[in-house]
């Protein structure tokens, strides 16, 4: 009777701990009585059905069972409490159980029962399958989409398992695969069998595949590569990984087509290469991806290399003139994006990266786009217009010649009226003005037969002289004396006169000349000749002057030479004085030529060739 208070208080303390493992437990736990009530519900109880604590206590059990489930509950828990046992509840069925909302949720019950003074209790230990069937829903949808995936890829699939002897790949067992698979290889029931059976004969024809799947199924490193499968006569593109350790999935595709596509291609681009070559065309092929660049000989040359020159895209930058680069690089790059349609169009510089010659190249191509819509080629060609450019500039320096001609044209033209209105009147005017006093003043006197004689013979040499000053004026204007005399003396005595008004030696050569010179011709010849020499009087500080004017096949060839100060020829080009731009116009204007060769300090040499008809006198 001593020991019974402290075995109470054991038995309090056991109490106490039980307690706390309940409210503690993971499984929401119920208590029920033999009359079907209610008497214990765990915290995780409370909240698996969603009452508070005290709500449940001595409440039916039914009040946790749907509905439609009631019925069959009551059978079931009379029959457990007359043969109680640890078990499962409800093997094979899908429990629910019914929250204080009133929805229904998936639960697992195992049934248990204790004896006590108050009589036999139930026990359920309970657990809520809501997210377990989540969950098992979740991965039921996925492997039906992957499923459904795999087999309406265009890719054939196969998941194997390698199976190894002495350490070797020696067989492998389909274990799923796509209809794309039997498509591919033409292979049919494959699934469950080992490749040796299928393809007898497969590990002496194809023993490169067996190494790869072996190794990818051993060290899981993913690979991927083309193939010739001599056991299915066809080319392959197959990608292979490993989802764990002796086990391999293999994609792959029939690359026939591809191959002769790429065949068909290469032969297309060899054509498109040769006949660039022939129109001396040079051509470009880049791969962004990887940068790699192929040019072609004559591009090559464009840049100034030989033909055995390795090239990438440094390359090409370098080569661009330093003026051009920044501008070029823009235009790859705009060609490079998606939105530009992948055209490409320029005209730059180089500026020959071996040999420092600058060449003009007009450059066009097209950037093709992978199916992600990414740069996967540049190609293109290529072409030297270093001759157009510089007849352009030409072309331009011409034209500004000839703008600047005009306009000296008109400025002389108004000086040229001035002079002769200036010397018409100071001189010519004024001496017929002079005259006509003088005679008047004769008439009205009337002198003695011997003045007037006298007075008579001075106003006839004034009369000479005014009219040999109207003959010089009238000489400037136009030099009669060509179409009088002919080219040949005009030419002699221009040079005369110049050699004596100018104290400059003159030394002209006139060959045999055609009988027949047109007048547009011959006066130009003279024309040039006389600028050529007021220029030499002007800026060349020369002491010998040679002129030469003879025929060279069908062209009448005049030569200026004199061991003058000379000039820069091309600095004083299109300056829009009359000298040089009028004879060049004048000659141009009969379909001749003329060149100007001088240096400063090594005097100058004019010369003039214009073709005429043949005969000769």
């Amino acid at each position: 009777m001593g020991d019974a208070p402290k075995r109470g208080k054991l038995l309090q303390l056991g109490e106490s701990t039980i307690r706390s493992i309940l409210e503690s437990a993971a499984q929401g736990i119920l208590a029920i009585n033999a009359d079907g009530r209610l008497v214990l519900a765990n915290n995780m109880a409370l909240k698996m059905f969603g009452y508070n604590p005290n709500e449940l206590l001595y409440q039916p059990l039914e009040l946790l069972i749907p509905e439609n489930l009631k019925h069959r509950h009551l059978k079931h828990q009379k029959g457990y409490f007359a043969n109680p046992k640890n078990r499962p509840m409800g093997i094979g069925l899908d429990l629910e159980g019914r929250r204080k909302d009133g929805s229904r949720f998936p639960i697992q019950v195992s049934l248990s029962y204790v004896d006590t003074d108050e009589g036999r209790l139930g026990i359920a230990f309970i657990i809520d399958l809501t997210e377990r069937k989540r969950a098992e829903e979740l991965s039921h949808r996925s492997e039906l989409l992957n499923r459904e995936l795999i087999e309406h890829m265009s890719e054939g699939v196969a998941y194997c398992k390698m199976l190894f002897e002495n350490g070797e790949g020696s067989d492998f067992v389909y274990l799923m695969v796509n209809q794309r698979f039997d498509i591919l290889t033409g292979l049919k029931d494959v699934t469950g069998k080992r490749v040796t059976e299928v393809i007898p004969g497969i590990r002496e024809l194809d023993p490169g595949v067996f190494e790869i799947y072996a190794r990818v199924a051993t060290t899981g490193i993913a690979e991927t590569f083309e193939v010739f499968l001599n056991s299915l006569g066809q080319w392959y593109l197959i990608s292979v990984y490993s989802p764990e350790k002796n086990f391999f999935v293999a994609l792959f595709d029939v690359l026939d087509e591809r191959k002769r596509m790429e065949d068909a291609l290469r032969q297309s681009e060899e054509r498109w290469r040769l006949a660039a070559d022939s129109t001396g065309l040079g051509t470009f092929d880049f791969d962004p991806r990887t940068g790699k660049l192929i040019w072609s000989d004559v591009s090559k040359s464009y840049f100034g290399l030989p033909p055995d020159a390795e090239v990438d895209d440094a390359t090409f930058r370098k080569g661009v003139h330093p003026e051009d680069r920044d501008r070029v690089q823009k235009i790859v790059d705009d060609a490079m994006r998606p939105e530009s349609r992948g055209e490409y169009a320029t005209e730059y510089r180089t500026i020959g990266i071996n040999d420092g010659e600058e060449r003009w190249i007009s450059a066009w191509g097209r950037v093709l786009f992978d199916r992600h819509n990414q740069p996967e080629r540049f190609i293109g060609l290529m072409l030297d217009i270093s001759e157009k450019k510089r007849r352009e500039k030409a072309a331009e320096a011409t034209h500004n010649e000839i703008r600047a001609l005009a306009a000296s044209l008109l400025t002389a033209q108004e000086e040229e009226r001035r002079r002769v209105s200036r010397e018409l009147h100071d001189q010519i005017c004024q001496q017929l003005a002079a005259l006509a006093i003088d005679i008047g003043t004769l008439a009205a006197t009337f002198p003695s037969p011997e003045d007037a004689q006298k007075q008579l013979k001075e106003l006839q040499v004034r009369l000479v002289k005014a009219a040999e000053e109207t003959r010089f004026i009238a000489y400037q204007l136009h030099p009669s004396v060509v179409d009088d005399l002919g080219l040949m003396f005009a030419m002699r005595v221009l040079c005369e006169e110049f050699s004596e008004r100018q104290d400059i030696a003159v030394e002209f050569d006139g060959g045999t000349l055609p009988g027949s010179i047109p007048r547009e011709v011959g006066s130009c010849l003279y024309r040039v000749a006389q600028e050529s020499l007021q220029n030499i009087a002007k800026h060349a500080e020369a002491k010998h002057v040679s002129v030469t004017l003879s025929l060279s096949g069908t062209c009448l060839v005049l030569t200026i030479e004199d061991d003058g100060v000379g000039f820069d020829a091309e600095a004083v080009k299109g300056k829009g004085g009359l000298g040089l731009i009028s004879m060049n116009e004048r000659v141009r204007s009969v379909n001749g030529t003329l060149s100007i060769v001088s240096r400063l300090g090594q005097g100058a040499r004019i010369t003039v060739q214009i073709p005429v008809a043949p005969r000769v006198s």
